[in-house]
């Protein structure tokens, strides 16, 4: 399982659904089966089947493997990722130029945590998912965030914002009527 898939279009469309979100969340957690899913979301068997089967068709979800029950052989279903995040969802161009200098600040050290989360993208077996991606977001977020060049760049954003016309809106104070 990979630790953070970028989605968008139909991909995208389906991570947003409610239930495909529920369905993912399990997923997630374990491999399960269609009929497990069903019980576990109180939603009708064949329902949930054709939601993993579309979830599967983007990429989101894999067969993990089957289980034999009697004379069956039950399909085990598995997240592909734990995390899904859309495509673009940092592609922001400020237009006031105090804030476009402080974004782009801001967009490195963005870029550089999710540069060394890819050391981290495959979950490891026999590991809890979530729990990895907990950890791996701490340890990178408090190893880059104490070196000195980003608690510099951080400082510098933070001088910027200070000095641009959107600190009282972000603090939450009226602007003076001058």
């Amino acid at each position: 399982m990979k630790r953070l898939m970028v989605v968008d279009g139909k991909a995208l469309r389906l991570v947003e659904d409610p239930l495909n979100q529920r369905i993912l969340r399990l997923l997630v957690g374990s491999e399960l089966s269609v009929n497990r899913l069903s019980k576990m979301l109180g939603e009708p068997p064949l329902k949930i089947w054709r939601r993993v089967q579309q979830l599967r068709s983007e990429g989101l979800v894999e067969e993990s493997g089957s289980v034999r029950i009697r004379n069956l052989e039950v399909k085990l279903f598995r997240a592909t990722a734990a995390r899904y995040i859309p495509r673009g969802a940092f592609d922001y161009e400020p237009e006031d130029d105090i804030l476009r200098r402080a974004y782009t600040l801001f967009h490195e050290i963005q870029s550089k945590i999710l540069g060394m989360l890819l050391d981290y993208d495959i979950i490891p077996p026999n590991v809890n998912p979530v729990d990895f991606c907990v950890a791996a977001d701490l340890y990178v977020y408090a190893k880059l965030l104490t070196r000195e060049d980003m608690q510099k760049r951080l400082k510098t954003i933070l001088e910027l914002l200070e000095n641009s016309a959107y600190i009282n809106v972000i603090l939450g104070r009226q602007p003076s009527a001058g």
